[in-house]
């Protein structure tokens, strides 16, 4: 993502060197945007897990590993888009496309949204939009669903696109106005 800043400029940038390197195991693509929130990089790597690090000292806090079911059926593998922040919670859409909310200080599962069971291919690899205190989510049968970012409960569930009919659907939640 692009960001207008000038500490690292053509003048310095060959000074630059690395302080610190975090080995997560896994192989493939990462494809995330890291949250660094009060000292603590927050960021997700494949197969459903979850990682904090002291960005300063490259150091492990904690990690979640969602347990994904052996037999589901994926379209795209495992990749993630990362991780939302609301508070004292984190967010976060798991590879066989549930929601689960995460504490941010131990990485403790505090609730998991899991939707009815359909025909489609699972696909986790969307992200969720937050807004005054509602998680905003695009299920893979194409229902755009307002959860509630204390409980994990619906909030509403509005059918977007009929995957009966043929339809699709964009697979990512659009807020439209002046927010």
């Amino acid at each position: 993502r692009y960001r207008a800043l000038d500490q690292i400029n053509t003048s310095n940038v060959d000074v630059l060197r690395a302080e610190w390197m975090f080995q997560t195991g896994e192989r493939g693509a990462f494809e995330t945007v890291p949250l660094v929130i009060d000292g603590v990089m927050y960021f997700t790597v494949q197969e459903g897990k979850a990682y904090a690090v002291d960005a300063k000292s490259g150091r492990q806090i904690w990690e979640y590993k969602y347990p994904l079911a052996k037999d589901i059926k994926l379209c795209c593998g495992t990749i993630n888009r990362g991780l939302a922040a609301l508070g004292s919670r984190l967010f976060m859409v798991t590879p066989d496309a549930c929601v689960v909310a995460l504490d941010i200080r131990n990485g403790r599962q505090l609730w998991r949204y899991t939707a009815p069971p359909n025909n489609a291919f699972h696909i986790g690899q969307r992200g969720v939009s937050i807004l005054n205190g509602h998680i905003f989510y695009m299920s893979t049968d194409a229902h755009a669903l307002s959860l509630n970012a204390k409980t994990g409960k619906v909030e509403w569930d509005v059918v977007v696109a009929d995957v009966e009919k043929g339809q699709w659907s964009t697979q990512s939640p659009l807020v439209v106005g002046n927010h």
